[in-house]
């Protein structure tokens, strides 16, 4: 049997606090709103031009428990009532189906070490948190945006299903509404870390666990 292919794409738990955008330095992959640095901000030599995949009538659909952050914070955002809890010992999942007019990857194609480590080693803020605490010097990571989904015009039909004590799954909200204009519904992230604290031991990679949706 062929092995199941890595996934590498996030979807972004709250898209209303500031537009995820390539080049970010974040130091929680989970949370792309904690944001070091962005890629406008400093001197330092401009990274390479992203590329750009446009997809016409795209549609995908999330069945799993950890889409639920994201459902609720979509209806809870546009006024809906997807958030409403079904009570009781209960479980909880979401199904939910994106329609998307247009959706846009954005993404570096040819990001390399050398684009990032100026950013990395000559911003005060960055590598003072990679390389910690001065008593201790336990290197932190952090993580670089290299890609973007953006959504155009997208409409949403999503459902939280809940079951109790065993019993067959059924309908506790179920929501339909449109977002007008551009969202970034999800982002890619690669690595940034150095073991010893040191700048010559940078090294940087694709970052995914089972997390990611796509």
């Amino acid at each position: 049997m062929a092995a199941s292919k890595a996934r590498h794409y996030f979807l972004v738990p709250n898209f209303i606090l500031r537009k995820i955008e390539l080049g970010d330095i974040i130091i929680d992959p989970y949370n792309p709103h904690t944001v070091l640095t962005t890629a406008s901000e400093g001197n330092f030599p401009p990274l390479p031009e992203p590329r750009s995949v446009v997809i016409s009538e795209y549609a995908l659909k999330v069945s799993e428990e950890s889409a639920l952050s994201f459902q609720v914070q979509l209806s809870s955002t546009f006024g809906g009532g997807l958030g409403v809890g079904v009570g009781g010992d209960t479980s909880k999942h979401t199904e939910s189906e994106y329609l998307i007019p247009e959706l846009d990857t954005v993404f570096y194609n040819s990001l390399k070490l050398e684009d990032v480590v100026p950013r990395v080693v000559h911003d005060e803020r960055v590598w003072a948190k990679m390389r910690g605490k001065r008593l201790f010097r336990r290197s932190k990571p952090v993580y670089i945006v290299t890609g973007v989904k953006i959504a155009r015009d997208m409409r949403v039909k999503a459902a939280v299903l809940g079951s109790e004590k065993g019993k067959s799954q059924k309908a506790a909200v179920s929501e339909r509404f449109s977002i007008r204009g551009e969202v970034v519904i999800a982002y890619r992230i690669s690595k940034i870390e150095t073991r010893t604290g040191k700048a010559q031991d940078l090294r940087m990679e694709d970052f995914t666990s089972s997390s990611a949706f796509m």
